[in-house]
């Protein structure tokens, strides 16, 4: 049993698709946050409207999920994950620009989320097709490290978000 669980973890594979998702998960946890923080914090919506925003943001990210399996299983998932990673990170700095020439509002706002949502749908099954393919047959093992690094970039994210106004993110 433990060969088994060292052997994983010598697998270069298993190792570089951990670390880019610890990466993307990050990133993906700071957009989250920020989304809360833009309604409540900067929009100052009551909670019962940013319950319904947040909502509705991820309403289409549910309904596009299973395109996004189908497509990730189609296609190679790697170079279909490539794709959608070099066009995602054009919605923050999209949102950026949105904030700098005073049209940040809730429809702004709202797009970056449904946007971040669909990205993600596409995104989610073809990260669990590679690894898929990078664990052979250590899938168990696999997945149990996949999903415990996923929580912990999330809460690592969610910390560095926290942190944006001492470095001069602020209203």
């Amino acid at each position: 049993m433990n060969e088994q669980l060292t052997s994983l973890w010598q697998n270069s594979q298993f190792r570089i698709y951990l670390g880019t998702t610890a990466f993307t998960g990050t990133a993906t946890a700071m957009q989250q946050l920020l989304l809360s923080w833009l309604l409540v914090g900067i929009l100052l919506l009551p909670a019962d409207q940013v319950g319904m925003v947040q909502a509705l943001i991820g309403l289409p990210g549910i309904v596009l999920m299973l395109w996004g399996g189908a497509s990730a299983d189609r296609t190679d998932a790697r170079s279909f994950l490539l794709k959608v990673y070099a066009v995602a990170w054009l919605f923050p700095l999209a949102l950026f620009g949105m904030t700098e020439i005073g049209l940040l509002n809730i429809w702004t706002v709202s797009l970056f989320g449904i946007v971040m949502s669909t990205a993600i749908s596409f995104s989610s099954p073809a990260q669990q097709a590679i690894l898929n393919r990078v664990v052979g047959t250590d899938v168990q093992r696999g997945v149990t490290a996949a999903t415990a690094v996923g929580f912990i970039v999330q809460m690592v994210g969610l910390i560095l978000a926290g942190q944006m106004e001492i470095v001069g993110v602020g209203n």
